[in-house]
């Protein structure tokens, strides 16, 4: 997800209207128009590659033959790529990469401002925080793709997960459809679901081998007593001591884990026994990242797909590497080459459509293909961008135009609070303007739902989003409100959604930077079943969880606070409610729908014992907040938030 500015278009609008607007701006607010100009400028303008490329760090000297020559490979990747791209409306930076199976190139597209916080000693764009969409082309990846972890583990091979070809959070779309179609890459084997890739391998093939559902299962035999293991580790971890004790919390922990695992077991014989007949098919699971106890719990068929997945196509065929293979990805010679970039359109922005068009238009896959795996074709030829007289052209014209269009105004400064957003000005079906969020993860999208006033962000499953350009930290003393809402359902669970507050300030990239002491504030939001509530199987809850660093809330091994309250107004009649967190001089407290849910005295330890220090400092502040969506079944269930304000108290 990037920040996309909004602009009027002179196509409808009369000049003489646009005149007249301009007119009134030039005479209100001289400054107004010298922003409204700056954007513009911006969003036309060929802002072309950071010449400090502070993100290209990975990279160290060597004389390792290997080494050197992946290096030299990855400078021919950067070559093409500025040959082929020219970053317009955005800055674009890269970096080198030489990992043990993996190296190339890993690449960014960044907002730029003409805010001075965002310009150099010399006057001169840097990369905006967090404000970045990745692209990249590298050997020996597999874009899109998921690592079944507890398989490598006591395997040489490497097993991972493939979200089938069209398998899209956005079906309206057919991204599938619009790779295949991609001028540069038709000739090539594609991918499209979270990500469009682009596969180049000798005669146009992979490695990739499928798995059958009998190896599934005996890998997953295989892999029981590592699993075992790793519960015994983390149990001996959490009571460390050598007190009587201690010996008798790991004892009695140990033995309950033996009889859970005992369980996982017996189901991998029932699946054996239940697909005997189809233990040479290939293995296509229902989840996108499978685990050992996700897989064999009770009442979780891994194979068993609903029809709700199978017409979104959001299955996950199961494929590996043999020992071979990954002892040749070691090697300087690349295995194949993948190209990868997210799905835009002109509607998205200037700066990520141009990268998109480079990818789909101007990248000389042919070339790329015939450097690595049929060099006499190319010896002696420089390389050169498809379609480079269209690329040029289209270049030339953003540098030569003219004319002025108007931004919307910044969601951040509404109503003279520190942030707020109420969606006003989002079109829906478009992607949250000023939100940032991973765009190889799950989409969010601006949503309306029936029955409920305004426009509302539809958050994508397990995909951290926050709001740009907030100014950091937050206030001291602070009320934070936004209202949640949940589609109907039946089963126990609606709309789970969290909220993540840290003092922790992020990096560059847009990552933590957890390198000194912090803390968080975790909050969970479940909507739950209102005929549970009398069975006392209810599952609507409130969570609240307080965790530091250095560790300063500790029973048994365990760290942190938490508070744990049923939600009983966020249900599946009740589908809407208002949350408004108060911070002041480092005390919570919590209200939703206007009524004080929970406090700071109300923290205790996670054996149930009281918190001490649950109470933050006042002049601790936080730097950084993020909604998560991790609804249990999210394909059928929409969770939404709206509404967000942050006033300083």
């Amino acid at each position: 997800m990037r920040t996309i500015r909004y602009y009027i278009n002179s196509s409808f609008i009369k000049k003489f209207h646009l005149s007249i607007y301009l007119l009134i701006l030039m005479s209100t607010n001289d400054s107004a128009f010298a922003q409204v100009d700056n954007e513009r400028r911006i969003q036309d303008s060929v802002v072309g590659w950071w010449t400090t490329q502070r993100f290209d760090n990975l990279l160290k000297p060597s004389t390792d033959p290997v080494y050197k020559k992946r290096v030299a490979i990855d400078d021919q990747i950067v070559s093409w790529m500025k040959k082929s791209y020219q970053p317009v409306g955005g800055l674009g930076t890269y970096r080198r990469q030489n990992f043990k199976n993996v190296f190339g190139v890993y690449f960014m597209v960044w907002n730029v401002s003409f805010d001075p916080m965002w310009l150099d000693e010399k006057k001169q764009f840097k990369p905006i925080s967090e404000e970045n969409t990745p692209f990249g082309i590298q050997a020996n990846a597999i874009p899109g793709s998921y690592p079944i972890e507890y398989f490598n583990e006591v395997s040489k091979s490497y097993y991972f997960t493939w979200p089938a070809d069209g398998y899209t959070s956005e079906p309206t779309k057919r991204k599938d459809l619009a790779l295949k179609q991609a001028p540069a890459s038709k000739t090539f084997f594609t991918r499209s679901n979270e990500l469009q890739a682009v596969f180049i391998g000798p005669e146009n093939r992979l490695p990739f081998l499928p798995v059958t559902i009998g190896e599934y299962l005996d890998m997953a035999s295989a892999s029981y007593e590592k699993q075992l293991k790793n519960r015994k580790d983390r149990i001996d971890s959490q009571w460390p001591g050598s007190s009587a004790a201690d010996q008798k919390s790991r004892e009695s922990a140990y033995e309950y884990v033996v009889k859970e695992y005992e369980g996982y077991k017996q189901n991998i014989f029932k699946y054996k026994e239940k697909y005997q007949s189809r233990l040479t098919e290939p293995a296509v699971l229902r989840n996108m990242q499978p685990s050992f106890i996700g897989d064999f719990s009770n009442g979780t068929d891994p194979f068993e797909i609903s029809s709700s997945q199978k017409e979104r196509n959001a299955i996950f065929p199961v494929y590996k590497l043999i020992e071979e293979t990954m002892i040749k990805c070691q090697s300087p010679i690349p295995q194949w080459i993948a190209a990868w970039y997210p799905y835009e359109r002109k509607e998205d922005g200037n700066q990520l459509y141009e990268m998109y068009r480079s990818m789909t238009e101007h990248i000389n896959y042919d070339y790329i293909y015939n450097y690595f795996y049929d060099t006499i074709k190319v010896k002696g030829k420089e390389y050169r961008p498809l379609n480079e007289e269209d690329l040029t052209q289209r270049l030339n014209a953003y540098r030569n135009k003219k004319g002025v269009v108007s931004s919307l105004p910044s969601a951040t400064t509404k109503n003279g609070a520190w942030f707020s957003d109420d969606l006003s000005d989002a079109t829906v079906g478009n992607k949250p303007r000023n939100w940032y969020f991973r765009t190889y993860g799950e989409h969010h999208s601006v949503a309306q739902i029936n029955g409920l006033a305004g426009n509302w962000i539809k958050l994508g499953y397990n995909n951290p989003i926050t709001p740009t350009g907030v100014k950091k930290p937050l206030p001291k003393n602070f009320s934070f409100e936004f209202d949640l809402a949940t589609d109907a359902f039946s089963e126990r669970t609606g709309a789970k959604v969290n909220l993540l507050l840290s003092s922790w300030e992020l990096n560059e990239d847009g990552t933590a930077r957890k390198n000194g002491n912090g803390f968080t504030y975790f909050l969970s939001f479940t909507a739950g079943d209102e005929s549970d509530y009398n069975n006392n199987n209810y599952s609507g809850e409130l969570l609240v969880a307080l965790s530091t660093s250095p560790a300063v809330n500790s029973e048994n091994g365990l760290e942190g606070a938490f508070i744990k309250k049923p939600l009983l107004n966020f249900t599946n009649r009740k589908r809407k409610i208002h949350v408004e967190l108060k911070i002041i001089n480092g005390g919570l407290e919590l209200f939703v729908n206007g009524n004080k849910l929970a406090t700071t005295g109300d923290f205790k330890l996670g054996y149930g014992g009281g918190c001490n220090n649950c109470q933050l400092r006042s002049d601790q502040v936080f730097n950084y907040f993020q909604f998560k969506n991790q609804t249990n079944n999210a394909t059928a269930i929409g969770a939404y938030i709206g509404n967000i304000t942050i006033k300083a108290l």
